[in-house]
């Protein structure tokens, strides 16, 4: 959407069974999906496309034979996440392009690290667009996890004294006492429904709690843009950005939630609402999304970071 107003165009490209399609089929189907790209065009694509991995690499070697600037906006690196697939060579693949759009400088360091060497673009963040109203009540001393408990078993685990309200599909979770299970709601609903306390960020496990150091969760911009301070592990990737915006409040285990709320002041929870009341605007009118595209631009056009003079 935000890209439409800024004068992009759309691809329309639609995940479909590719059970039975021929090589020649496939390279006839990007060649139809892509006829209205032209040499020097600047393509933002989502990856990973969830076609599989025979599309994706077909889709980035037709656009590198034909010269376009092919930008692959990375929302999960495979290979980071589940381990290298011998059948998919991703770091190939992101080098085909003209630039890579990455979540944060944790995954840019790993990526660089395997052997990617194209240049990257951070995305810091998401956006979360909606003209519904921030919460503007003061902070109860709760927190509030919304997302799929696929990712995480914190509905039945949870042990802290503070309390949890979830949101999202149960798994067949039996939730623990502490935990005020609510249900699933669609976006509009949900966003309604947030109680306020402080939005959790937290998946568990070896695969998705070890992902926490390289993606940027979504579910933190939901909060953000309803006014809500965050609580992320340390570790997490995301974290220096909270941290260094004043957006919540960092912590090394689960365990740290119960001290944590114990040692906040009513004031103290006061000024970062407040803080965090301020930065709402920036992820609810779409601000990441174009600061994102102006510096893909930048980078295509000039190649070079840019040095403003001050006033």
């Amino acid at each position: 959407m935000i890209a439409h107003q800024m004068g992009y165009r759309y691809l329309d490209i639609q995940r479909y069974d590719r059970k039975g399609e021929s090589m020649d089929g496939l390279y006839g189907r990007i060649d139809g999906l892509t006829a209205a790209v032209r040499p020097g065009d600047l393509l933002v694509y989502q990856y990973p496309a969830y076609i599989g991995n025979q599309f994706e690499v077909s889709f980035g070697e037709h656009m590198y034979v034909r010269h376009v600037n092919f930008v692959p906006f990375v929302h999960d690196a495979e290979m980071v996440r589940f381990g290298v697939d011998p059948g998919f060579d991703e770091i190939l693949y992101l080098n085909l392009t003209a630039a890579n759009v990455v979540a944060n400088s944790s995954l840019e360091k790993v990526l660089r690290d395997a052997g990617a060497h194209q240049p990257m673009i951070l995305q810091h963040e998401w956006d979360y667009l909606t003209t519904q109203p921030l919460n503007t009540k003061p902070l109860e001393r709760k927190v509030v996890l919304a997302g799929t408990f696929i990712k995480s078993d914190l509905l039945s685990t949870w042990q802290q004294e503070t309390p949890l309200i979830a949101f999202g599909p149960n798994n067949d979770q039996i939730p623990a006492p502490n935990v005020d299970y609510r249900g699933q709601f669609d976006q509009t609903t949900l966003f309604d429904q947030l109680p306020n306390a402080l939005g959790l960020a937290w998946d568990t496990g070896d695969t998705y709690g070890n992902y926490t150091k390289y993606n940027n969760p979504y579910k933190i911009s939901l909060y953000l843009a309803k006014g809500l301070p965050v609580i992320v592990w340390k570790d997490a990737g995301i974290a220096p950005f909270i941290a260094e915006n004043h957006l919540g409040y960092l912590i090394s285990s689960l365990d740290d939630i119960d001290v944590l709320m114990s040692s906040l002041s009513d004031q103290d929870l006061a000024e970062r609402q407040q803080h965090v009341q301020k930065f709402a605007p920036l992820v609810r009118n779409g601000y990441f999304a174009r600061h994102l595209l102006l510096n893909v631009e930048q980078q295509i056009l000039y190649g070079e970071k840019l040095h403003l003079q001050a006033d």
